[in-house]
């Protein structure tokens, strides 16, 4: 029986195939439809071409290296990319991904500059990305949009809200909104799926002309003192008049009005009603009920995001909640680590308004709990850390809070801005360190907030420590 189950490609006794589908299939990863890969096989994608004609000779340093003569090959296939910076006209800096044709990459990869800078005229190049797969997955931001939408002409754009982030890379939040609306502009066939309880976020919609489908929160959830928070859209982006809101869920987020104008919260597409958030989250959304094993009110938008785009575009949504399931979070968001019995959660926070919504997930938890913050202001994070003001730490003088440790490049800024809400702090710049002295003598529930750059090496500290016997 062993040699026949070698031989078969499906094994239909007991399941036995379909039950390696399903757990291959139920893994921690993200649903894909292609593999990411480097490029092998053929070099060109036709046949040798007549006389004068082709891109690259029949064979190198040889007679038949004269095209004019003998002909060559023509659209020569790429093994990857390379993303390369280097100076344009008048010594601007440019950015381009570079294919790396698959006959030359022994050449690429032997000298990558001097191939750069002789093979393709780039002057003094930098390599930023040695290889970019086909098929990768590429995480952008606002500003990038701009490079890439008249390029790339996406079916479908998601906007989960418009919140300040990196002042030093985009000014103030007027500059963001400008970005993407020039950007916008470059897809006018791509469908925006927008976050309604966001007034920026419909404005842009509005004034870009694009076609939209909404999504939003339609009930009031929370009791939220209209001053105890900042919110970017004070003002009718339309007329300048001062928004009411009949109720805020966070931020600008909520059912808003203008009363000069009459610019007002859309007619929801995708509405969810009866909200739970605490430990748990669900809701209901077109007369199916949702739910999700993990935290953070914000994660119902996120949820609900997905549940419209993916609806809105045809998918099958009967495996919807049965993907909710089986589904951790990973890569730092909320994700959660048991290091000799300390269960850690690693959370991103990088602007005031989801920096407060992590505060409320870390209060939700009434236990007694540690924090560590971590605060960098790397080129990703943005060198102007001033947003650390705009956030309600004074909410973390809760008698649940037994420390609160400061760590990152930028600790003494973190422990100044606590200082200033009468909150102690213990200063360790070196985030494990930090960690391990609060898994020795902790309370066991540990909560780890870090912004941009300190996310993937804590969470690699993390892992590392969870793997320590």
């Amino acid at each position: 029986l062993g040699d026949v189950y070698k031989r078969q490609a499906w094994i239909a006794e007991d399941n036995y195939s379909l039950n390696i589908v399903k757990k291959t299939m139920n893994k921690n990863n993200p649903i894909y439809r292609r593999y990411s890969f480097v490029q092998h096989g053929a070099l060109f994608k036709v046949l040798p071409l007549k006389k004068g004609k082709g891109q690259a000779p029949l064979k190198e340093n040889s007679p038949l290296s004269n095209i004019n003569k003998y002909g060559g090959y023509d659209k020569p296939t790429s093994s990857y990319f390379s993303y390369v910076e280097f100076e344009g006209k008048k010594g601007k800096k440019s950015r381009q991904l570079v294919p790396i044709d698959s006959y030359l990459r022994k050449e690429y990869e032997g000298n990558p500059i001097q191939y750069l800078t002789e093979r393709l005229g780039l002057v003094n190049p930098k390599i930023l990305i040695p290889i970019v797969k086909y098929n990768a997955c590429i995480e952008i931001d606002e500003a990038s949009t701009r490079r890439v939408l008249p390029t790339l002409k996406p079916d479908y754009m998601v906007l989960t809200n418009i919140f300040r982030d990196q002042l030093d890379r985009y000014g103030e939040i007027d500059i963001t909104i400008d970005i993407l609306s020039k950007s916008i502009k470059m897809a006018p066939n791509m469908t925006l799926v927008i976050n309604g309880d966001d007034p920026l976020s419909l404005f842009l919609a509005k004034k870009s002309g694009n076609k939209f489908i909404t999504y939003g929160i339609s009930e009031k959830v929370f009791d939220a003192d209209e001053n105890s928070e900042i919110r970017e859209g004070r003002f009718c982006e339309m007329c300048g008049t001062k928004m009411h809101y009949n109720y805020y869920h966070y931020s600008q987020l909520g059912d808003y009005e203008c009363p000069n104008c009459g610019f007002k919260r859309p007619e929801i597409d995708y509405p969810a009603t009866n909200i739970e958030c605490g430990d748990h989250l669900a809701f209901t959304v077109q007369g199916k009920n949702i739910h999700a094993k993990y935290k953070g009110f914000y994660n119902i938008y996120n949820i609900l995001a997905v549940y419209a785009v993916a609806s809105h575009s045809g998918v099958d949504m009967r495996g919807f909640q049965s993907m909710l399931d089986n589904f951790n979070p990973e890569n730092g968001r909320i994700e959660h680590f048991n290091i000799k019995g300390t269960i850690v959660e690693l959370n991103l926070a990088k602007n005031p308004a989801g920096f407060n919504q992590n505060i409320n997930a870390v209060m939700a938890d009434t236990k007694d709990k540690d924090v560590i913050i971590l605060i960098n202001d790397r080129d990703q994070d943005g060198n102007d850390v001033s947003w650390l003001w705009d956030v309600d730490f004074d909410r973390f003088k809760d008698t649940s809070i037994k420390s609160i440790t400061v760590s990152g490049i930028r600790c003494q800024d973190m422990r100044l801005r606590l200082k200033y809400v009468d909150i102690p702090s213990t200063l360790e710049p070196n985030i494990e360190t930090a960690i391990r002295n609060k898994i020795e003598t902790g309370t066991k529930n540990l909560y780890v907030l870090v912004n941009y750059t300190g996310l993937y090496s804590t969470r690699n500290i993390l892992k590392r420590m969870e793997g320590e016997k």
